[in-house]
């Protein structure tokens, strides 16, 4: 699985972007780099891209909040966006969001496009770092 982050202080809000078949390792090692980033804040709301995503094994979702579960003392009051494409995406999504929200202090939402989860979280741009997501409103 391909993953990256990209961390919008001005914005105060961080993008992280998957793809291939989901691998938990893979999920793990970026959420621990993204943690030790100079630039995280544990207060800024995420916008998750699972679009190109494909999630062999229903279960992952467990997986994914047991981890988040370990580091819930450590997370603040936020939003997180989650993109999908496909049903097998959406029922992984919601499930997991529907796990996550009973441990975590996060409101979850899915979203099938760009543009609206921008405006659920009132995402404005501010600095040039974004350009990379504007073309996403497009999608």
């Amino acid at each position: 699985m391909k993953n990256s982050y990209k961390i919008l202080s001005d914005e105060k809000i961080i993008v992280e972007t998957y793809s291939g078949n989901f691998s938990l390792l893979s999920f793990i090692t970026l959420k621990r780099k993204e943690a030790n980033d100079p630039l995280y804040n544990n207060t800024y709301d995420y916008i998750i891209d699972f679009s190109e995503v494909y999630f062999p094994d229903y279960q992952k979702y467990q997986d994914i909040v047991y981890f988040i579960e370990l580091y819930a003392d450590k997370i603040e009051l936020k939003k997180c966006a989650l993109i999908t494409r496909n049903p097998n995406q959406v029922v992984e999504s919601v499930l997991f969001s529907m796990e996550a929200e009973k441990l975590l202090p996060i409101a979850f939402k899915v979203f099938s496009s760009f543009k609206s989860a921008y405006s659920w979280i009132k995402f404005i741009p501010i600095s040039s770092d974004v350009n990379f997501l504007q073309n996403k409103t497009e999608e």
